[in-house]
């Protein structure tokens, strides 16, 4: 149901492209700025203090853009979260958790058309890494448990900015993709529990909200 919904945005992002005045090297192009700088527009995952503590940063974008409206562009996120199961009022027995999540995606894109609404495509290079601990403390056992993977992909990209005046605009973007991940083992201290495994993931991926940013 979600990649059929998707898909039917991505059909109409390309529809609106494809009809879309194509008005690269005019003076409003121009004057929009060479770079551009912005977020995911989801103020709820900043901090959410009901799965423990989390501080997620909303995944951010930098572009330069050349003269023809193509674009260079860097993605980038970073979230940590820990999460405490369990512990008892001395604190001598407790079980948590805790993770960080790194992801890296240089890459480019080109426009369908440059404008008020600017619809573009282009490919970035996902760079991805995940690594948890559990932890757990009793009277008669201690555990440490830790875990993760690496990914290495990618991914195509088709998306669209609506300038709404100023230098500001919001847009909306999807991914779809071929991801290599590489598990690590998962290790009891020093010895291993699991042996890790790879394999190959392809995802229909999107923002978690409206992108906000400028242009300057």
């Amino acid at each position: 149901m979600k990649e059929g919904i998707l898909l039917a945005c991505m059909v109409f992002i390309l529809l609106i492209g494809t009809n879309a005045e194509d008005v690269q090297g005019t003076s409003e192009h121009q004057q929009q700025g060479r770079y551009s700088f912005d977020v995911d527009f989801d103020p709820s995952a900043i901090f959410d203090a009901s799965s423990g503590s989390m501080f997620t940063m909303p995944q951010i974008r930098f572009r330069v853009f050349q003269t023809d409206g193509s674009a260079y562009r860097v993605n980038a996120g970073f979230n940590i979260e820990t999460e405490k199961i369990y512990e008892d009022a001395e604190g001598n027995e407790y079980e948590k958790g805790s993770a960080v999540f790194f992801s890296f995606a240089p890459g480019f894109e080109k426009p369908l058309s440059n404008g008020k609404v600017r619809v573009y495509y282009g490919a970035e290079l996902p760079i991805t890494i995940y690594s948890e601990r559990y932890e757990a403390e009793s009277n008669f056992n201690s555990l440490n448990l830790t875990g993760g993977y690496t990914g290495i992909g990618v991914n195509a990209i088709l998306g669209l900015d609506y300038n709404i005046g100023g230098g500001f605009y919001l847009g909306v973007e999807f991914n779809p993709g071929l991801n290599y991940i590489s598990n690590s083992d998962i290790k009891r201290e020093r010895d291993i529990l699991l042996k890790g495994g790879n394999s190959f993931q392809f995802g229909t991926n999107s923002s978690s909200g409206i992108r906000a940013g400028i242009r300057f």
